[in-house]
């Protein structure tokens, strides 16, 4: 990722390339695939064949890292 330094502890677009290609490839018969990495679990679905799916979606917990205020 731009600007990552260092290891991120988790990636929500390499979570859902894998769990479409987990179950193009058979590994997996669910539409809905949990991706266990460093930073915690997520849980991807989609509608669709995974060779062309319709509607994606990402779920997991998150964290306040930054409050701030822009002024424009």
């Amino acid at each position: 990722e731009k600007g990552v330094e260092a290891e991120t502890l988790a990636c929500g677009t390499g979570s859902i390339a894998s769990a479409l290609v987990s179950h193009r490839t058979g590994k997996t018969r669910s539409q809905e695939i949990s991706v266990r990495m460093p930073g915690g679990e997520l849980k991807v679905g989609f509608e669709g064949p995974s060779s062309d799916p319709q509607k994606l979606y990402l779920e997991g917990a998150a964290d306040l890292v930054y409050r701030g205020t822009l002024e424009l």
